[in-house]
């Protein structure tokens, strides 16, 4: 069926059942407002009162200026009163009144606003010179309001009622609707009581007495005054009361509506929205605003190598582990009668914090092991079974005074802690992890003032082509040479400059270094193929400005970009993203070479490497050093990372060789460049370059002669 075929009244339902609450109530309001306004407008909202249907509970009340009056009453609702007048001296008038209250307590009529009257005033007989008979029904008609107010009124002087009146020439057969404003107040009566100006305005709220006159009578005879219809009108509130009370709802309901939006955002803006826990801003919120400062054990839960389930599953799988991560880890604590959960948080990625009420450290103990053992299995999904890997890191508060920034630093650094010892383990902040945020911290300190004192050096270790150990090319490493930073080496400060962001200062710096020396050889070098192979922390994969600057320091110091290559390290490199892809590609267009530092020792999978715009594999010492022991699982990984290789035209760097043996079987087996110990140690710059002039040495000599192509030295 078409869409044509619905009517437009269901469409719009059905856009309206889309609509968000707020939206709903606007429309809703609107529908309202303009209801009761159109309603009002139509006297949906009218009330009346009709006089003379009620008379019987009233005394009528007989008014006459004139000899007689007769008040003819009859089954209909009607009143006719005849009278004559005899006289024509005085305020001469004809009429009937309702007595509605005979005690001064009258009747409010402040509800209504008008009154309809189908009334007449008609001259009987009236004779003229000629002694004719004439019919005149050409009279007006007054209509008053008698109201009493104790300060000017007295029941027995009914004069002293106050005279609300109108006058009007009724149409005969035909219903006069009379607006109260209309009405005012007989100018004779406030000068003969002289009733000050608060009391001399138009009042309904005490009538006592309704009256139907008939205006002046000029001439004698009879006259006949008919009430038909007497009907007081109004409504249940007036337009402008309506229009008040609705705008008041509205204020009402808009401020309703924006206190829920904001409730909804606040909600919103502390809810992660993937697993439906609070997020970093929520726990924060909630600690600041924490008024009972009782002790509490902050977990620091983060998944090992989370991102290879992405990379290999992809990131639907990946969300929906961290879902039923979520389920899991928040289920075994509500199952858990000795653990009382306060929060559950997924801070960012996948990492996730749990606050629990005091508990003693075997308690924690206890149920940290149990988290491992429900995650003992792996984990059923959707498409996949995946097994569940976590380090988790616990700071215990003892006292009631803490800074939760503080403690979950602290959980943060066990967690570290956790992972640097294997990972998939658990770690209580103590005492050693406190001497080891100390110790980094002071590292930082150290290297901050060793970058702005320029105590740094670079030392070159030199690498060979393999069939003849010549050499071609250096690896540039960083020694610090401060008195505070004696004895440690870039495998402890680097990750320590890494972590307090002083890594990006400390590589533009080697880079720079470098690069000045190889413009001040620049002659020497020239004639000599030398490949400068540079280590770039992982980080400058986030730092999108890191190829700008590369390029500028190239171009400043002129070098040819096909001298040097930037190694990154595989097991970051592994963290990549599409950003950090970017920058590898801008830096390969510039000219240089890149390489995989430590292949093997990660899991870069094959379309990783072959994502990744890089030229060299270096094979890590880890495998090399087991060379001699005929370590079967490493030769293999050796073989491997040759194999892969030569697939992918990528040149091959073994690091860390140290024998002959070792020596042999890598150019056995195909590995094109070698270094480590056993050709050079790690030299100064002078050092390199008289190593350049002249050329190898009888060691390197004598160990090039001992290649065999056809010896295989491991059977």
């Amino acid at each position: 069926m078409s869409l044509s075929a619905f009517s437009p009244r269901l469409i719009i339902g059905i856009d309206i059942l889309k609509l968000d609450l707020n939206a709903k109530v606007g429309i809703v309001l609107l529908l309202l407002t303009v209801s009761l306004l159109a309603s009002h407008r139509a006297g949906l909202l009218d009330v009346s009162f009709d006089l003379l249907a009620e008379k019987h509970k009233f005394t009528l009340h007989k008014l006459t200026d004139g000899t007689s009056v007769t008040v003819h009453e009859q089954d209909k609702d009607y009143i006719k009163a005849s009278c004559t007048i005899e006289n024509l001296n005085g305020y001469r008038f004809c009429g009937v009144g309702l007595w509605l209250s005979g005690n001064g307590n009258g009747v409010s009529l402040e509800r209504y606003d008008r009154i309809s009257v189908e009334a007449k005033v008609t001259s009987l007989s009236v004779e003229d010179k000629t002694n004719t008979v004439i019919t005149n029904d050409n009279h007006g008609l007054r209509v008053y309001f008698r109201n009493f107010n104790s300060e000017y009124s007295n029941l027995d002087d009914l004069q002293s009622l106050k005279f609300n009146g109108v006058l009007y020439e009724p149409v005969k057969n035909k219903l006069t609707t009379i607006p109260f404003d209309y009405f005012n107040v007989e100018g004779w009566w406030l000068s003969e009581y002289k009733v000050q100006f608060e009391n001399a305005q138009f009042d309904v709220s005490n009538i006592v007495l309704i009256e139907f006159l008939s205006s002046e009578i000029k001439q004698e005879g009879q006259y006949l005054v008919e009430i038909n219809q007497a009907v007081l009108r109004g409504a249940l509130v007036s337009e402008a009361t309506l229009l008040k009370w609705m705008l008041l709802i509205w204020c009402l309901v808009i401020f309703y509506l924006i206190n829920r939006q904001r409730a909804g955002l606040k909600k919103v803006s502390i809810t992660d929205s993937l697993t439906g826990l609070v997020n970093r801003r929520g726990i924060n919120d909630w600690f600041s605003t924490r008024l009972n400062r009782d002790g509490l054990v902050l977990f620091y839960i983060d998944l090992d190598d989370f991102k290879k389930v992405n990379d290999s599953y992809g990131h639907l799988v990946g969300d929906e582990l961290l879902c039923r991560f979520s389920e899991i880890v928040l289920a075994t604590t509500k199952q858990d009668s000795q653990i009382d959960l306060h929060l559950f948080s997924r801070l960012s990625g996948d990492e996730f914090a749990l606050v629990l009420k005091k508990a003693d450290e075997d308690e924690v103990n206890r149920f940290a092991q149990a988290l491992f053992e429900v995650f003992s299995k792996p984990l059923k999904l959707t498409s996949a079974m995946i097994k569940v890997n976590f380090s988790l890191g616990i700071a215990i508060c003892e006292t009631g005074q803490f800074d939760f920034n503080e403690y979950l630093n602290k959980a943060d650094a066990a967690m570290y802690f956790a992972k640097e010892q294997g990972k998939n383990q658990y770690k209580i902040f103590d005492d050693h992890i406190q001497q080891n945020i100390i110790f980094r911290k002071n590292i930082a300190q150290h290297l901050h003032k060793a970058i702005e004192d320029d105590e740094f050096e670079l030392v070159f270790q030199p690498m060979f082509y393999s069939h003849n150990l010549s050499i071609a090319g250096a690896e540039v490493l960083l020694r610090a040479t401060s008195t505070e930073l004696e004895g440690i080496g870039p495998d402890v400060f680097i990750p320590i400059a890494e972590e307090y962001d002083i890594v990006v200062e400390i590589d533009m710096w080697v880079i720079e270094q470098t690069f000045i020396k190889i413009m001040q050889e620049r002659n020497m070098l020239n004639s000599r193929s030398m490949l400068f192979c540079i280590n770039i922390s992982a980080l400058e994969l986030r730092n999108a400005s890191f190829p700008k600057d590369f390029k500028k320091l190239l171009r400043k110091y002129e070098i040819e970009p096909n001298k040097i290559e930037l190694e990154f390290t595989e097991t970051r490199l592994i963290e990549a993203d599409h950003n950090a892809l970017n920058i590898l590609k801008q830096l390969k267009a510039l000219g240089v070479s890149l390489a995989l530092d430590d292949f093997g020792t990660g899991h870069t999978s094959f379309n990783q490497l072959l994502n990744f715009p890089i030229d060299c594999l270096k094979i890590d010492k880890s495998f090399v050093s087991d060379l001699t022991t005929c370590a079967e699982m490493k030769t293999s990984m050796i073989n491997a990372v040759i194999s892969i290789a030569k697939s992918y035209k990528l040149k091959t760097v073994a690091e860390g060789v140290e024998n002959i043996e070792q020596y042999l079987y890598l150019t056995h087996n195909g590995c094109e460049f070698m270094q480590g110990y056993y050709f050079s140690k790690p030299i100064s710059w002078p050092e390199l370059l008289k190593f350049m002039t002249q050329g190898q040495s009888e060691h390197l000599a004598m160990a090039a002669s001992k290649v065999d192509i056809k010896t295989r030295f491991f059977q």
